[in-house]
């Protein structure tokens, strides 16, 4: 199920820098109770503990700990049928608000819960609803993130576009075909 906006919501984002290349991206959340759509996704997040997210590309849905679930006194309102990499496993549902950086906040989201090492994973249901990118400019990774998706990102295009004669876009001050282009 896409996750959208609210009537009358404007499109949110946050970006995360890392200080070097990482190979598990990861987020400050918070969690809250499911509401209802509402004008706005823009809110505070609760005073609960700040949790870590993985973010988690091979994830179809997102997760939650049994830890966070208990903490967080969520009720389950379904069980499903998770595949893990453990195998299946039968799991509790919860619907529950994400709050991510920069206030951007998913007022309703289903979760599995697991029993994961981390607090959560965000999964390609949140990641394949919105504009995700990931890149790595002088080995310190970057986490971009939008929803929603409002304009394209192309890095074949962007690339193309570079001409060998044009500075480099990483301002070192030198062409691309003696940068970057090489």
């Amino acid at each position: 199920m896409p996750i959208e906006l609210p009537p009358g919501a404007t499109p949110q984002a946050f970006t995360r820098r890392y200080n070097r290349s990482v190979r598990v991206l990861t987020t400050p959340i918070h969690i809250g109770p499911a509401m209802g759509a509402g004008p706005s996704i823009q809110v505070p997040p609760p005073d609960g503990p700040e949790l870590t997210a993985v973010w988690d590309t091979g994830a179809t849905s997102s997760a939650i700990s049994k830890g966070v679930a208990k903490q967080a006194g969520l009720t389950a309102v379904s069980m499903a049928v998770c595949k893990t990499g453990a195998g299946e496993v039968v799991c509790p549902v919860h619907h529950i608000r994400l709050y991510l950086p920069n206030h951007v906040c998913i007022p309703q989201l289903e979760v599995m819960e697991l029993d994961i090492a981390v607090d959560a994973l965000i999964g390609m249901d949140v990641i394949g609803s919105s504009d995700f990118a990931v890149t790595n400019l002088e080995d310190r990774a970057v986490l971009s993130f939008r929803m929603p998706s409002i304009s394209l990102v192309d890095f074949v295009r962007e690339t193309k576009e570079l001409s060998p004669n044009r500075p480099c876009p990483c301002q070192s001050g030198r062409k691309y075909k003696h940068c970057h282009g090489k």
